[in-house]
């Protein structure tokens, strides 16, 4: 499991933990990845939607298809 972040994001260390104990009290593996998206090309390189994003496998599974989310226009404008 990956948990995709704006680059500085205030909420990225504390949802990281709430995946990890949600793992836990399932009874699953409790890695979670932390990847921190800092510029534009990240964010394509990576397929990144939204800060805070939720990859199991890899694939988003709240993802749609109405295009890039607002995170992204977050970072053109920085």
């Amino acid at each position: 499991m990956t948990l995709q972040c704006l680059d500085g994001c205030p909420n990225g260390q504390s949802c990281h933990q709430v995946l990890v104990q949600a793992l836990r009290s399932l009874g699953l593996p409790e890695t979670v990845t932390l990847q921190s998206v800092a510029t534009v090309e990240d964010a394509d390189t990576l397929g990144f939607r939204d800060s805070r994003t939720v990859l199991v496998d890899g694939t988003d599974p709240f993802a749609d298809s109405s295009g890039k989310a607002a995170a992204l226009e977050l970072l053109k404008a920085s």
